[in-house]
């Protein structure tokens, strides 16, 4: 029984006749594994050095937006008076790693840093550059917070200033950011704040007038309690109400949680209409249809106490948003600097040369105990033909 035919048979003795067939060619398998090795490592060595350098950042401990601020000073007030909270996943921010991957910043690291010319690439194939940048560029945010920033390149100085770049221009677009957001919500607070100031003036005036023209200087005890339940509803709609209007600027009409703020004021409507309309809320009188100059006065009374709390629930924001809008703080702190890597990240030419030496061993391997199988089929087939023509 030939050596092949023991292979095939697989017999006990059959491993030991792959191995003296392997060393019989030896030399064969040896050599082609050094060829590989060696032209490898002439590619290898063509290749040029990737350096990669990273910048590491943090955001700040407590950072929360002006709306985020004002809904939660809403929702405190409307907890405490016993309706629906307010909540919900929409209104919160985005993620940082969607300014740091902007095709803006990408384009101010293509200009700024002439990549094209860098990549080898023309000017015009804007598509092909940013992919060679996606390429080279990874974003990461760790378990531990911090978000880390790896630029490859062959040039380690230009590594680490694109590294450290791509921070300052994230920080400068959310600032950009940041400000268009604060100034929308400027406009809607300086307008309730300039039209409340406007109506308690009136108010104010009205008051007066009707005070001296009815000698009504002081209303009954009864009639200050129900002045100061009524008011204290009237404020809690109309805190209500400016938080819908914000929730609808900001989130439109539609959203959840500008539908839910709006059963939040038709409920408190509901209870203002029922105060004012249903027996027993000033004694056992409506206060539709209780007679006397007093309830006029009351009502007026309730009106200015429910605008003036407004204002005290409007300023505070207010001036938080003036302070927001020429806030110089950064959104990301960098913990570690990049700074030009002294060490090349790839390639690993040492394991390309093992990988081919290894690689093309095997390969020799499988190239002899082919050969050998195709050898001995070929016998087979001669065997079987001389025995069919006899």
């Amino acid at each position: 029984m030939s050596d092949v035919e023991t292979v095939s048979g697989g017999t006990r003795e059959g491993s030991y006749v792959v191995l003296r067939m392997l060393l019989r060619n030896a030399k064969y398998i040896i050599g082609l594994s050094v060829v590989a090795a060696i032209v490898a490592g002439i590619l290898a060595f063509q290749l040029p050095n990737i350096y990669t350098a990273t910048v590491s950042a943090v955001p700040p401990r407590k950072s929360s937006s002006t709306l985020d601020a004002a809904m939660s000073s809403v929702s405190t007030t409307l907890r405490e008076f016993g309706l629906t909270k307010i909540g919900g996943k929409k209104g919160e921010s985005f993620d940082f790693v969607v300014l740091l991957q902007s095709r803006q910043i990408q384009d101010s690291l293509i200009f700024t840093f002439k990549l094209a010319q860098a990549y080898g690439l023309p000017d015009t194939a804007m598509t092909k550059i940013r992919e060679e940048l996606s390429d080279r560029l990874a974003i990461n945010v760790e378990a531990e917070g911090n978000y880390t920033v790896s630029i490859d390149d062959t040039d380690p100085k230009r590594a680490a200033d694109m590294a450290n770049f791509i921070i300052r221009e994230a920080n400068e677009l959310s600032a950009r950011l940041d400000r268009a957001e604060t100034e929308v919500l400027y406009k809607q607070y300086e307008s309730k704040v300039t039209a409340t100031d406007r109506q308690i003036s009136e108010l104010r005036d009205s008051i007066s007038r009707y005070g001296r023209n009815n000698k009504l200087f002081s209303p009954a005890d009864q009639a200050k309690a129900a002045a100061t339940a009524l008011a204290e509803l009237k404020a809690q709609k109309m805190k209500a109400q400016v938080a819908a209007s914000i929730l609808e600027s900001s989130y439109g009409k539609d959203d959840p949680i500008t539908q839910q703020q709006n059963t939040v004021v038709r409920e408190l409507q509901a209870k203002e209409a029922e105060a004012e309309g249903g027996s027993g809320f000033l004694g056992n009188s409506s206060l539709a249809d209780a007679a006397g100059t007093a309830l006029p006065y009351i009502r007026m009374t309730a009106e200015l106490e429910a605008l003036i709390k407004l204002k005290a629930f409007l300023l505070p924001s207010f001036e938080q948003v003036k302070l927001d809008l020429n806030k110089l703080s950064p959104s990301l702190y960098v913990v570690d600097e990049a700074q030009a890597p002294q060490k090349k990240s790839r390639p690993k030419r040492s394991l390309l040369i093992l990988g081919a030496g290894i690689g093309a061993f095997f390969l020799g391997c499988l190239i002899v105990l082919i050969q050998a199988r195709i050898r001995s089929l070929r016998r087979e087939l001669a065997r079987v033909s001389s025995e069919n023509a006899a």
